[in-house]
Order: C-alpha cells, then structure tokens, then sequence
C-alpha cells in the first residue's frame, strides 16, 4: 500500500499502521518544520530525502493508496486566534486548500483527514463543507465523527474531527466502539524519575495558579477540588475537570488556567506531605505544546507533565521518546511536535476498521 503522508509532524498516522501491522511503503511525508521533520525520519527510519516539506510545492501524482493529512489547526481552534481558514487568506489552516489540490492530481483510494472539532462550528463550517464538497466532485464517500483520546486507551481528553474519505461507491462506517480506558497512574513517571527542573516554585504556583481562579472565579469548577494547606494560598490537591489530564496544544496562553492532575507527593521544603496517587478516573486533558498548561500537583508541589509522559498519552512509544532525547532534542521541541501531533491508539481505531471493511 502505498501512502503519502501531508502535513506529517512525527508520523502519527504511520505510527498507527505499523501498530496495527499493516503494511505500507511510503512515498513521501511532507514537514515543513525541520525538527519535526528529522523526528519522523528518526521514529519511522525513513530518509530525510523523502520529506516534501512545504506543502505548497508539492507536485505528487497518481499511484498512491492512502494520503492522510492533517492540515494546520491554529486558525480554527477555539486556543488560537480565530483567523479562519477561508481559501486564499494566507492562514495556516487554509493551506487544507493545497491537499485538495493534491487530492485531485493523486487520487488515492482512501483519505484520513484530522482537525479540531472546532472546524464544525458556524464560522468555520464552511471550509469544511468545501472539503467535502470537493471531494464529493471527485467521486469521494466521506465519513465523519469527532472522537475523543480518553475512549481510545489513552488518558487524555482530547476531542477532533476525523473524515475518511472512499473513492468509489463504498462508504466507511465508523463502528460502535466500547471505551477502552487508561488512568494516569499508568502514565506518569515514578516520582524518583522526575527531575527538579520540572517542578515550579512556590512564588510561580501562589501567582499563576492562585491569581487566576481567584480573578476568574467560573474557572474553579474547571480545575475541581483545591484545598488549602496550612493556611496558605499553596495548592494541596488540584484536579483538572473530571480527573482528567490537559489537552496539549500549540501553546497560547490567552486566559486558560493550568490543568493540573494530582501524584505522589515528594518531599518539599525539607518536609513530607502526604503521598497522592492519580485516581481511579483520573485522564489528562488534551496535550498542548505550551507546558505550563500541563501541569501536576503531588504533595503541595506542582509539576508539568515530562516529555515521556506526552509521547505515552499520545498513543507513541517509550522508545520513540528516548531516540529523539539519545539525538538531542530539547524538552521543548518534543513537547511542540507532541502537542501538535495525532493521538495514535484513535488512527488504529481507524485503520483496524478500514481494514476490516477491505478498503486497504
């Protein structure tokens, strides 16, 4: 089967296949960032010489199976600026225009589309009824649904859109899923593991974290339950909305409160709190590449999530994490590609059913 993989970041999608034991030859990804770039050559032991890189330049034509793409968010999702991604309006999330145009001179027999959810609502459904519209004309059944991480087996609220799109007269049904559920207490790191370079001051918690619920007060219900300890306005315990762990995104920060999950306490201040274990329910909320908003409370201490623990609650492998770290990538690199990346146990979902349904 042969793939095309558009707007590739770490290869999610092919992440999926080859969980899923599918095999695939790819003809080319293309990853206009270079440090993404080089982290999908590393994690799928591909020639860099096969990345496109610009999607505007593109010039792939027939023969090819499979194309995914997951055109650029930030100008249609509710923590970006709201741009849209109308055609020809030099946004980032319009170039979802350039794979149509390379939908059109390669029409492969399947595509999988991924975005935010917010792509469905009334500013920024136009765009998407033109995709589909497009890919109508082209002879194309598209199926879609927003799907969440957390129902996938990874502990991560994250909702997006996905389309699968059939040339010919076949329809892809996306079929009853029951919701396979992981805690975070299977993806955090051992507290002996976690460097104290991730942990945040006591000043930075009392100012950022204290001052915005207590300006923005709905936000409580956001974060859950917060306690006070010893008097002071230090976090003992926060949970994020329903026990589950933040969302990673591109990194605005524009008025979001931290999401927080509560751990094992450690020592602090040459004093032992009580030891906190993720509950029974706990999830992260969807991963973003800003890291202050992924953060964890054990004991009175806050932490962010580590880089290991956004590749595991996006569906990658330990593995992944520790050949990019065994090249040099920095903290904050992996956690831009991880923030922006597919979650992958939600595309094996896919591919498993559209395999299932002969249609690869």
């Amino acid at each position: 089967m042969k793939v095309l993989s558009l707007f590739s970041g770490i290869g999610a999608f092919e992440k999926a296949l080859e969980k899923q034991n599918i095999p695939y030859e790819l003809v080319n990804y293309c990853e206009i960032d270079s440090y993404a770039g080089k982290a999908y050559s590393i994690i799928h032991n591909e020639s860099e010489d096969k990345n496109l890189k610009d999607v505007c330049t593109v010039n792939v034509t027939g023969d090819i199976d499979l194309l995914v793409h997951g055109s650029p968010c930030q100008s249609v999702s509710i923590a970006g600026k709201q741009e849209g991604a109308v055609k020809g309006s030099g946004t980032r999330s319009a170039l979802i225009y350039e794979s149509m145009r390379i939908i059109q001179n390669t029409m492969p027999k399947v595509i999988v589309y991924e975005n935010v959810k917010n792509l469905l609502s009334s500013k920024h459904a136009p765009v998407f009824e033109d995709y589909l519209q497009t890919l109508e004309n082209l002879g194309y059944k598209n199926s879609f649904k927003v799907l969440n991480s957390k129902d996938f087996g990874v502990a991560q609220n994250r909702e997006r859109i996905f389309v699968v799109s059939v040339l010919g007269e076949q329809e892809f049904v996306f079929t009853d899923h029951n919701p396979v559920r992981q805690t975070l207490k299977e993806v955090v790191e051992p507290v002996e593991d976690v460097a104290d370079k991730y942990y945040l001051k006591d000043e930075y918690i009392q100012s950022y974290v204290i001052n915005t619920i207590q300006y923005k007060p709905e936000n409580i219900m956001k974060v859950g339950t917060i306690l006070g300890m010893n008097g002071h306005d230090i976090l003992k315990r926060v949970y994020s909305q329903l026990g589950i762990a933040p969302t990673l995104t591109t990194g605005v920060t524009g008025n979001s409160i931290p999401k927080i999950i509560a751990l094992r306490g450690r020592p602090h201040n040459g004093k032992n709190y009580q030891m906190l274990e993720p509950q029974a329910g706990d999830f992260s909320n969807t991963l973003t590449t800003f890291t202050k908003d992924n953060l964890c409370a054990d004991g009175i201490s806050i932490r962010k999530l580590t880089p290991l623990e956004y590749f595991r609650l996006q569906g990658f492998d330990d593995n992944d994490y520790f050949k990019l770290r065994e090249n040099k990538f920095s903290d904050s690199q992996m956690y831009k590609m991880l923030g922006n990346s597919i979650t992958v146990n939600v595309l094996e979902y896919i591919f498993k059913n559209l395999k299932k349904q002969n249609l690869i």
